[in-house]
C-alpha cells in the first residue's frame, strides 16, 4: 500500500494513532482502526485539506478513537489557511459535524 511520506497527514495519523489512513484522488480519504471501525469520506470540492479533521472527528464521535489523542494529531495535520506568507484562518468543523462530539 502506498501512503504519503514522513511528516504527511496520513503518516502522522498512522504513526501516532495506529489507524490505517489512505488518501485517494479528488478529496477521498479512508481510515480504519485496529478494532475494525472505519470511515470513508469524499470532499465535494476535491480538496484534501479537511479530510483528516472530518474523518478523525467521525471516528471520535462513535468512540473509536481517543479525543485527546486526536486533538494532538489534528494540531499537526490540519494546516492553517495562508494569505501569502501570513496565516489568515484555519480549517474548522461545520456545525453539523462538530455537534457529533457533544
Amino acid at each position: 500500500m502506498a501512503v504519503q511520506g514522513r511528516g504527511e497527514a496520513n503518516t502522522i495519523v498512522m504513526d501516532e494513532l495506529g489507524i490505517i489512513a489512505k488518501i485517494g484522488a479528488e478529496g477521498v480519504l479512508a481510515m480504519a482502526t485496529p478494532q475494525g471501525v472505519s470511515v470513508a469520506i469524499k470532499m465535494l470540492d476535491g480538496n484534501l485539506r479537511a479530510t483528516s479533521l472530518v474523518a478523525l472527528t467521525l471516528l471520535a464521535a462513535v468512540g473509536a478513537v481517543d479525543i485527546p489523542g486526536v486533538s494532538s494529531v489534528l494540531e499537526k495535520v490540519v494546516a492553517p489557511v495562508m494569505g501569502g506568507s501570513h496565516e489568515v484562518g484555519k480549517i474548522r468543523l461545520g456545525p453539523a459535524v462538530s455537534a457529533l462530539l457533544d
